[in-house]
């Protein structure tokens, strides 16, 4: 499922996170919509679901959380440790 929202701050953010995924289940993470106010949070089957790509994703918004987040049965987690080396190791290009 995907659901597109206006959120104007990182309190509203992670508080609509929780609620996702307290109402729905599942893992709820986002991606904003280019440099507006918008953005679309996406439901995945469990937080191992949740691609590593996204890592970057909410980075890019979250500047406190600089492993990405993920929210999960009304908490707010970060990604895996292994997804992250993962999200690393695709930037480097073969030499």
């Amino acid at each position: 499922m995907e659901i597109t929202e206006t959120i104007f701050n990182v309190t509203a953010l992670i508080k609509r996170l929780k609620t996702l995924s307290l109402k729905y289940g599942g893992a709820w993470t986002f991606s904003r919509i280019g440099f507006t106010n918008k953005i679309t949070f996406i439901q995945f089957k469990n937080p191992s679901s949740v691609p590593d790509e996204y890592i970057e994703r909410t980075n890019m918004f979250l500047l406190d959380y600089n492993h990405g987040i993920i929210g999960h049965k009304g908490i707010i987690k970060g990604f895996t440790n292994a997804s992250i080396i993962r999200e690393d190791n695709r930037t480097y290009s073969a030499r």
